[in-house]
């Protein structure tokens, strides 16, 4: 279903937003750019006149010309969003691998880590069992040195005699000594065999100490490199996080994009019929018809025709005569000679007035209840009379053929002079120089 925009688009605050300080150069040229919403208004609306075709028909080119640039903008929008894409996809496949690998790493590092800590239990029990042994050769070495110790003194003396002599029998002689001799003979085998034990273990000790410094160097090489993994894990997280963020940031301006697309093509539809069917009924004359309008109607062609005029050059006194209040073509206005030329051309009749004039036409409104289409004059601090004149537009702003006044006379004003001299919209709201110079707000409908 077709859209209608003439409703949509007059509540927009786009429009009013814009900044309205360009310079328009050439009569009847108008910068449209950012001032879209306007125009797509003025243009679509049922009761253009012909005195706006040649504006939108401007206009309904700017608006293919503005629509295809969008168009490539959507284009090169879509293909940086497909980069993007590419970019997340192949760092997504590379981060997985490094995922794959920081599993397996850690699932090494985990069992390296249980061997040291086991070969570690194991030296320190061995070194335990080390140290026990030290103690038990040592204390069997230092008993058998007491015992050779007493078995020597014993030799040398009467005692040791005597514990052979009182045997009872000759077999209880050798017996005796026999006995001496084992016992002798027992503590340096078991010195003996506790000294092997405590070699086997210093070397099994060597040993496990060897493992555990292999074991520890593999594990320090896996963390270094599951160090590095981590490092290309961020990497690659924080390329996927950037291109999201930029896919986003694509995406959002995308449906901006496209969203303007579609306003304006369907636009440009609704202003292209409306200019069609101006040329299947032209009038077979250019004579204008004074037949009077009134209410909304008046109002919106109020608006719509003063706004045909934007860009043409300010003159003091000018479109103050019939013939020039009456020809299409004039483009050269003062504040009240704009007024004249748009409400002739509107419907509401001929008019001829100064600022002051407007004053006192049609009903009085406040500011509050004001309305596009309305007069507002204006009278400046210090003055004694009403010394300009404007056609409010909506939404804050009117109309206005802006100059200096008489010092502003064809031969001796620059066009335009960069907006200073120019028919242009400004703001009429609350804080503004205009707003408190408001003198008188009328409604002619």
């Amino acid at each position: 279903m077709k859209k209608t925009f003439t409703k949509t688009l007059v509540a927009s605050s786009m429009f009013f937003s814009l900044v309205f300080t360009s310079r328009l150069s050439d009569v009847n040229a108008v910068n449209f750019s950012g001032k879209e919403s306007y125009y797509i208004t003025l243009c679509s609306s049922k009761s253009l006149t012909a005195s706006q075709k040649s504006t939108c028909q401007s206009f309904s080119s700017y608006l293919k010309t503005k629509t295809a640039s969008l168009k490539s903008s959507a284009t090169k929008i879509q293909s940086n969003i497909s980069t993007s894409q590419s970019v997340i996809n192949s760092s997504a496949d590379t981060l997985e691998g490094i995922n794959e690998n920081i599993t397996a790493l850690q699932s090494k590092i985990t069992k390296i880590t249980k061997e040291v800590n086991t070969l570690k239990s194991e030296i320190s029990t061995n070194k335990k069992a080390i140290k026990d042994l030290k103690d038990t050769i040592n204390n069997k070495e230092q008993k058998l040195s007491d015992q050779m110790y007493q078995m020597q003194s014993t030799y040398n003396s009467s005692a040791f005699l005597n514990y052979i002599l009182n045997a009872t029998s000759i077999s209880d002689i050798y017996s005796r000594v026999s006995s001496l001799r084992e016992i002798t003979e027992s503590d340096k085998q078991e010195i003996e065999t506790l000294a092997l034990q405590k070699k086997l273990l210093s070397e099994d000790e060597k040993n496990l100490e060897a493992d555990e410094k292999v074991a520890a160097a593999k594990q320090k090489q896996l963390n270094s490199l599951n160090k590095t993994l981590k490092s290309q894990q961020d990497k690659y997280l924080s390329i996927i996080k950037k291109e999201n963020g930029n896919i986003e940031a694509a995406k959002k301006k995308l449906g901006i994009t496209e969203s303007t697309i579609d306003t304006y093509t369907d636009a440009q539809q609704e202003i292209d019929e409306n200019l069609a069917k101006m040329i299947v009924q032209a009038e077979n004359t250019s004579t204008k018809s004074t037949a009077s309008i009134s209410g909304e109607a008046l109002q919106n062609a109020i608006v719509s025709t003063a706004s045909t005029k934007l860009g043409c050059h300010y003159y003091w006194g000018g479109c103050h005569s019939t013939s020039q209040i009456k020809s299409d073509s004039t483009s050269l206005f003062d504040c009240s000679g704009l007024v004249n030329w748009t409400l002739y051309h509107a419907g509401y009749g001929l008019s001829n007035k100064v600022s002051g004039g407007y004053a006192s036409v049609g009903t009085a409104v406040s500011y509050s209840s004001i309305q596009p289409g309305d007069i507002i004059t204006f009278k400046y601090s210090g003055s004694s009379s009403v010394q300009h004149v404007g056609i409010y537009v909506g939404n804050g702003y009117m109309i206005n053929a802006l100059g200096e006044g008489s010092t502003c006379r064809p031969g001796n004003c620059a066009k335009n002079d960069a907006g200073k001299h120019a028919v242009v919209l400004s703001s009429v709201m609350p804080g503004t120089t205009f707003y408190n110079s408001i003198y008188a707000i009328r409604r002619l409908g």
